[in-house]
């Protein structure tokens, strides 16, 4: 990868985060979860975690 390359991509990633960031900051009831190094296909790459977080938001549900 040329350097000109990897300025650009590490510019966009960089871009991408703060847009993530944006959102999470203006929906104050939700909780946001950044899992870096994950693919697409985070429940496979992270699994362990995804499982953890999942049961945790629906551990803390209230029972209606």
């Amino acid at each position: 990868m040329t350097l000109r390359k990897l300025t650009a991509y590490k510019a966009q990633e960089a871009s991408r985060k703060q847009a993530q960031l944006a959102m999470f900051r203006k929906q104050p009831n939700m909780q946001g979860v950044v899992i870096p190094n994950v693919t697409h296909y985070v429940f496979l790459s992270a699994e362990s975690e995804i499982v953890s977080l999942s049961t945790r938001f629906v551990n803390g549900l209230r029972a209606r």
